[in-house]
């Protein structure tokens, strides 16, 4: 059973003719039906695939972010790119500084649970200030307690540390306070034979 068959939908307006299972054929010019190869399908859906599994790593990576051993430079940095994998959890700019404060190491987070914080920037820079002062008490009590490298001089060992209060150095052992010799002197207070 021949006929004819209008190619609706494939750009000509004429008839084509039909074969007895009812599929336009053309003689010539081009087959416009799209065939796709089974193969191209499968590694289409499996880039896909990896590409949700990537996304959701990402995801995964900025809920569990935590400044740890970065500065809060280099945290905010991350925070910012990972963030961009999960746009619905930093949603609003409160959500945004609350995530971003979160992650932050406790030491600082304490500081800023005080602070009015109004914008993302505001959190940053605020978490910045703190750490630069907390690093700048950490530098000057290392440099108190003499550790080698300070500028101080007390690392160095030709010169003997500093203890108590002042410059007057601590106590002599077996000697009393008022007591102390100085160059065959007795000491204040206390009369000698002259």
């Amino acid at each position: 059973m021949e006929g004819t068959h209008s190619g609706r939908g494939r750009g000509r307006g004429s008839r084509q003719p039909t074969s007895e299972r009812g599929i336009g054929e053309t003689s010539s010019g081009p087959n416009l039906e799209l065939k796709v190869d089974p193969n191209v399908q499968i590694a289409a859906a499996m880039q896909q695939m990896t590409d949700l599994l990537a996304q959701e790593r990402k995801e995964d990576e900025f809920i569990q972010l935590r400044q740890g051993t970065q500065t809060v430079a280099e945290y905010e940095s991350q925070f910012t790119r990972l963030s961009k994998s999960a746009p619905e959890l930093v949603m609003t700019e409160q959500r945004r500084i609350r995530r971003f404060v979160q992650g932050l190491n406790v030491e600082i987070q304490k500081d800023l649970a005080v602070a009015q914080i109004n914008t993302f920037s505001e959190a940053v820079e605020k978490a910045q200030q703190v750490e630069s002062a907390k690093l700048q008490v950490r530098n000057f009590q290392a440099k108190k307690r003499g550790f080698p490298g300070s500028s101080s001089g007390q690392g160095d060992k030709s010169t003997p540390p500093k203890f108590g209060r002042g410059a007057g150095g601590g106590r002599q052992s077996g000697v009393s306070r008022g007591a102390q010799s100085r160059g065959g002197q007795a000491g204040r207070g206390q009369r000698g034979n002259f």
